[in-house]
């Protein structure tokens, strides 16, 4: 994609029921759906052994695929999915029940959503893999959520059949500025995904309650806002044990949403929408 179509993502106003695939209704993947698979039903683990899913992250991301490996290793039955390493070009033989995780570290959040682009217009799509994902850091707290959005819409387009699954940001434990900024990418995130149905896997939500389903927020400017709970990590940021395997539910929380929730094909019913 031209630098020029890139530059474009920050002026277009937001696009509409844009893209080539959407949902009968928005999926939000949060703190309550990853809970729910505590022990995923049999049906659950069942598709998850059917899941070829790309996953580009940094360190946050290593997390939950450590909660992955360890939810393995306690009950391989109910929690089968797999992890392999990766970089922008596929194996040459990709299997079913796997996450292919490239870790590409941080380059700066708008070099990220460009390179998940480009790798998944690429190779990382259907039907080498039916799930992308792409985890920003909360280091990214100045990312532009009107340049992600376009770029997840746009790539929506070019990969018809291709789960296009977006994320919000990982958040911190401090109430600072720079936690209040993530929530407002987030927030802005989780109005459009769900206003025009799509996929969205909400680490933030699940990193924001305790165990007990307790809301860990914090006020900033007279208003409340979402922070990670410090029962999930050690150093403000990364999860620890308990945090990683909450959030790896996640991802048997969003095949369960997806083995329910058709594709269907949607029109661009947005002339704004970059082409």
């Amino acid at each position: 994609m031209s630098m020029f179509k890139h530059l474009a993502y920050f002026f277009l106003p937001l696009p509409f029921v844009a893209g080539a695939v959407a949902q009968e209704k928005s999926i939000r993947i949060g703190y309550a759906q990853a809970r729910a698979m505590e022990k995923p039903p049999r049906n659950v683990s069942t598709k998850a052994h059917s899941v070829k899913c790309y996953f580009a992250h940094a360190s946050v991301g290593a997390n939950m695929i450590d909660g992955l490996t360890e939810l393995r290793t306690k009950d391989p039955e109910a929690f089968p999915l797999r992890s392999f390493f990766c970089q922008a070009t596929p194996p040459a033989n990709l299997e079913a029940g796997m996450v292919y995780e490239h870790n590409r570290g941080n380059p700066g959040w708008k070099t990220k959503m460009d390179l998940f682009e480009e790798c998944v217009r690429k190779d990382w799509h259907a039907p080498k893999v039916d799930i992308v994902m792409n985890k920003l850091c909360y280091i990214d707290q100045y990312a532009s959520a009107k340049y992600y959005i376009h770029s997840m819409t746009n790539l929506e387009a070019s990969v018809p059949g291709t789960r296009v699954v977006y994320m919000t940001v990982p958040l911190m434990t401090n109430a600072d500025s720079d936690n209040f900024l993530r929530n407002g990418f987030n927030e802005r995130v989780r109005t459009w995904t769900r206003a025009n149905n799509r996929i969205l896997f909400d680490i933030a939500d699940i990193e924001a309650h305790d165990r007990s389903g307790k809301a860990c927020t914090f006020e900033y400017r007279g208003k409340t806002y979402q922070k990670l709970c410090d029962a999930y990590t050690q150093d403000g940021g990364h999860l620890n044990e308990t945090g990683r395997q909450l959030v790896a539910r996640g991802f048997y929380a969003l095949a369960a949403a997806l083995d329910e929730q058709p594709v269907t094909a949607s029109e661009v019913t947005s002339s704004e929408l970059v082409k």
